[in-house]
């Protein structure tokens, strides 16, 4: 897996059985707002740009791909012994359809069930996530030979992000990873493989399609790196094909993910990384706190900027949350090994990105739950994750986060970017008090009728843009419990009492028409 190797070289609440269910009734009067202009990525410039790398990789058998268990475990029994992955997802939005079960459980007995990218919906919800948090959208991997017919999973996987980057106003990049590539047939499945997307997919024709310089973007990636059998004439090969050599319909301007070294490599990467038209190096794993992201921005952010202006190229330089790929080896690496900090390691590697220059940013990775890089929607309390062993979730560094804090730092960091908020090396948002945002800091929410939900003082505060009838309900996870409670008001803010709740965790479900926010409340 390519990012277990590039480590070495140096792209949500989940779902219990809701037995009973708390329904929390609140009529106001709150019009629903259609979608602003800016809702529409603009798809013709990199510049300016928050995209994550996507997976899709996860299958599940029943999922409708023929296929098994890929990815979540590294046998074809779902048990924690083979569990593949560290960090554990949010599924509390996931419909029951989505979800395949499991040999493991939760502490209430219950069967763990996990997704798969195969059907739609994931990808819909996913791409849906990003523009409720204000993520431009996905590189969306491809890895292997090439993928013919409409039901690979693979092509199944593109096709559903082109649709869901259709359906949400977001872009989409096809980004080939190069790993375990086969050196002597690359160049010809590559190629031949873009024809394919783009005369039987049409790929490039989306209007969701990012463009840049006046042709389509694709990515390689993989370049420079000494574990990787690409050579680099066959790497040359390919930066020419796309940039020149091809016929013109399958001409592309190239981001070329290399290694860290590539500006100070004395071999012949240093002439072809240089090739690309955006210099992308990978960056996760190349330090284990902030104090070592500091030091990276002026030993390789600074100089590697400088560089590409000298070039006339364009830096895309990569930020990551953390690091842990414990269970994909079996315990004999740390667990939670690049710790998150709450998020303070994430927004510190934004901040020395934008800081020393950047003009775009590659968010790794949105869906990367194997080795923890993701930013989904994830787990927020070991209390709430399987119960059959260790997995990752976003209380281990001891902050009480919602599942959704890591869509909201990206959101942040996409506003940083693009000048609406400061550039400040301060996170805007606080992991000690979720619900506190720095003055004059607009927090991504989903929707635009929402703002924001807090629980303090056992009071359940709903804060919306303008007024109109919402629904909120919470569901109780486990115990016994009905309330109803009516309320005509017509305030943009809720207050909900919840004093005479029992202790323990909920889910709060805000709906306004067919937008909906969901969080976990903890009582």
């Amino acid at each position: 897996m390519r990012h277990l190797q590039r480590l070495s070289d140096g792209g949500s609440l989940f779902t219990l059985p809701f037995r009973v269910f708390i329904i929390i009734t609140v009529l106001l009067t709150l019009a629903t707002t259609p979608a602003a202009a800016q809702d529409t990525v603009d798809a013709t410039t990199l510049v300016g740009k928050y995209m994550c790398g996507y997976q899709g990789w996860f299958e599940c058998p029943g999922d409708g791909s023929g296929g098994g268990w890929f990815h979540w475990f590294n046998s074809q029994t779902p048990s924690y012994s083979s569990l593949n992955v560290d960090l554990f997802p949010d599924f509390t939005e996931y419909a029951a359809s989505e979800l395949f079960p499991t040999n493991m459980h939760y502490a209430d007995g219950s069967v763990v069930k996990l997704n798969s990218a195969y059907p739609e919906a994931t990808e819909m919800r996913h791409f849906k996530w990003m523009k409720d948090y204000g993520i431009d959208g996905a590189w969306v991997q491809r890895f292997g030979p090439k993928h013919v017919g409409w039901t690979d999973f693979t092509n199944k996987v593109l096709l559903n992000c082109k649709k869901a980057a259709e359906t949400y106003g977001r872009v989409f990049v096809v980004m080939y990873d190069v790993s375990g590539a086969n050196n002597a047939t690359l160049f010809d499945d590559l190629t031949s493989d873009w024809k394919y997307l783009v005369d039987t997919f049409k790929v490039t024709q989306s209007v969701r399609y990012l463009k840049y310089k006046g042709k389509p973007l694709v990515s390689v990636w993989g370049f420079g790196f000494s574990d990787r059998s690409i050579t680099t004439d066959v790497a040359q090969n390919i930066i020419t094909w796309f940039q020149t050599g091809a016929d013109p319909k399958y001409q592309a301007t190239i981001m070329g993910g290399v290694n860290d070294d590539w500006r100070t490599t004395t071999t012949a990467w240093a002439t072809v990384c240089r090739s690309v038209d955006i210099i992308s190096p990978w960056l996760v794993g190349r330090f284990g706190d902030t104090a070592g992201a500091d030091s990276w921005k002026a030993s390789h952010l600074v100089p590697d900027i400088a560089e590409c202006k000298s070039l006339g190229k364009d830096y895309l330089p990569v930020i990551w949350p953390g690091f842990s790929w414990a269970n994909m080896h079996q315990g004999t690496t740390p667990q939670n090994q690049i710790p998150r900090l709450g998020g303070k390691l994430f927004w510190d590697q934004a901040y020395n990105c934008v800081s020393a220059g950047a003009t775009m940013l590659y968010n790794a990775m949105f869906d990367e739950v194997d080795e923890a890089t993701a930013i989904l929607k994830a787990c927020p309390k070991k209390s709430l994750a399987p119960a059959d062993g260790y997995t990752l979730t976003l209380d281990a560094d001891g902050y009480n986060l919602p599942s959704d804090w890591y869509l909201r730092l990206a959101g942040l960091a996409k506003q940083m970017l693009t000048g609406k908020i400061p550039v400040s090396k301060t996170m805007p948002i606080d992991p000690s008090n979720p619900s506190r945002v720095a003055k004059g800091v607009c927090q991504s929410m989903p929707g635009s009728w929402m703002e924001r939900m807090s629980v303090n003082d056992n009071t359940l505060r709903i804060f919306l843009k303008s007024a109109g009838p919402v629904e909120i309900m919470i569901e109780k996870v486990n115990g016994r419990m009905a309330k109803v409670t009516r309320d005509n008001d017509a305030s943009r803010t809720i207050e909900i009492p919840i004093s005479d709740l029992s202790s323990g965790v909920y889910v709060a479900r805000i709906k306004s028409g067919n937008s909906e926010f969901v969080s976990k409340i903890v009582r």
